[in-house]
C-alpha cells in the first residue's frame, strides 16, 4: 500500500505546530501497514526532518509521479480537486469543510469517534452546513509519540520543574486565544494562590494577538520545543484544557493525550471527545456552559473544589495518574496501528 500525504501547500513538514504533529503521528502510524510519501518525499519517521527537501515544481507533478492507492490531504482543496479517481482512493480531513473536496472525497478522516458519528447521523454545528452528514466519514485517531511517557524521575523533568517554580504546578500547553483562554481559572487562581502559595501556573504558549493583556501576574509564561514537551509536560501535576465552545464535544487534542502519556492528569470541561479520551467515569470533569468568557458562578464553585481536592488528596492524585496511563494506550503506536490497518482495508 503506497499513500501519498499532504498538508496544505507545505512542501516539508516538521513538528512545530499542532497540526503538523498530529499530521506527522499519523503518517507514522500509516508507515508500519504501507509505504508513505509526504509531498512526494519517502517519509522516514527515524530521520530528523524526515530527509524532505523543498522543491520546484507542482505538488500535483510530485501526486502523478509515481502511482499511489491513496492520497490523504489535509486543507488543500485545490490539489484535492486535481486529484482524480483513476490516481487513487481520495481521503479528505474534516477541518475546513470545503463542499467540493468533501463530495469528491472516498472518505473523510475525522479525529474522533464522536465527531465521525455526528458527521455520519447529522452534525449541528457552525463548522458545517446546518445537520450536514456525510456516510464516507471515518475515524483516525490522533497518535501519540512514544517519546511521552512518565518522565517525573527524569533530571530534565526536575530542572524544568525548578524553573517552573517547584510545589504543585498547572500546565497549560497549547494555543492561547479567546475561544480557549481560561477566564475562569484566571479568575480562581487569585484565591488559590491565597490558600496555595507553592501553587504555580505555567502558560507555555505564544501569546494570540486578539488577547494580549489576558495573562495575570500568577501566571508563569514558559517556551519548551517539541523535544522538551515530554519533560515539560511530566513537570507538571496537572493540565488545564479550557476550550469553551461546542466544537469542543468532537475536535481532537494531542496536548491531552499527551499529558495522559506522560502519566499527568487533565481538568477538562465534559465534552463527548473528552469522554472518549478519559473515560466517561473521570473524576476531573466539571460541568460545561457554553459562554463568550467566564462560566457561571456555580461551575466555578464546582471547578474550585474539585482543583482543592485534587491539590491536596495526593493518593487521588496517583489513582488519576494511573488513570490516564491506562487510557492513553489506545492513542499509542501500537493500538493505533490495529485500527489504521483496519480502517485503510475499509476504505481501499
Amino acid at each position: 500500500m503506497k499513500i501519498f500525504c499532504q498538508c496544505l501547500g507545505n512542501k516539508t513538514i516538521a513538528p512545530n505546530r499542532g497540526d503538523f504533529i498530529t499530521e506527522i503521528q499519523l503518517m507514522k502510524g500509516l508507515s508500519q501497514i504501507g509505504e508513505v510519501y509526504y509531498s512526494g518525499s519517502k517519509f522516514n519517521s527515524s530521520v530528523p526532518n524526515m530527509h524532505m527537501r523543498d522543491y520546484k515544481g507542482s505538488i500535483l507533478s510530485k501526486a502523478r509521479e509515481q502511482k499511489y492507492d491513496a492520497f490523504y490531504v489535509r486543507n488543500n482543496p485545490a490539489l484535492f480537486r486535481k486529484i482524480t479517481k483513476n490516481m487513487g482512493k481520495k481521503i479528505y480531513f474534516f477541518s475546513p469543510y470545503e463542499k467540493n473536496a468533501f463530495a469528491s472525497a472516498d472518505a473523510i478522516a475525522s479525529l474522533t469517534q464522536s465527531l465521525t458519528d455526528r458527521l455520519r447521523n447529522g452534525v449541528d454545528t457552525h463548522a458545517y452546513p446546518k445537520n450536514y452528514k456525510n456516510n464516507k466519514a471515518y475515524t483516525f485517531h490522533q497518535v501519540v509519540d512514544d517519546k511521552f511517557k512518565p518522565l517525573q524521575d527524569h533530571p530534565l523533568t526536575k530542572q524544568i520543574k525548578k524553573r517552573m517554580g517547584g510545589g504543585f504546578v498547572i500546565g497549560h500547553f497549547g494555543a492561547l486565544r479567546k475561544s480557549c483562554y481560561p477566564y475562569s481559572f484566571s479568575v480562581l487562581l487569585k484565591s488559590l494562590k491565597k490558600e496555595y502559595p507553592k501553587l504555580n501556573v505555567v502558560f507555555s504558549t505564544k501569546k494570540s494577538q486578539n488577547c494580549p493583556d489576558l495573562i495575570n501576574k500568577h501566571i508563569k509564561e514558559m517556551s519548551f520545543g517539541y523535544s522538551e514537551m515530554p519533560y515539560a509536560i511530566s513537570a507538571c501535576d496537572l493540565i488545564l484544557y479550557n476550550f469553551r465552545g461546542t466544537d469542543g464535544h468532537f475536535i481532537g487534542s494531542m496536548k491531552i493525550l499527551e499529558a495522559m502519556a506522560c502519566g499527568v492528569p487533565v481538568f477538562s470541561a465534559r465534552f463527548d471527545a473528552r469522554e472518549e479520551e478519559l473515560g466517561k467515569d473521570y473524576e476531573l470533569f466539571h460541568s460545561f456552559a457554553s459562554n463568550a468568557g467566564r462560566f457561571p458562578e456555580q461551575v466555578e464553585k464546582e471547578m474550585k473544589g474539585k482543583l482543592v481536592d485534587f491539590i491536596e488528596d495526593k493518593a487521588y492524585r496517583k489513582r488519576l495518574s494511573d488513570h490516564v496511563i491506562k487510557r492513553a494506550k489506545f492513542y499509542q503506536m501500537p493500538e493505533s496501528i490495529k485500527r489504521l490497518k483496519k480502517t485503510m482495508g475499509e476504505i481501499l
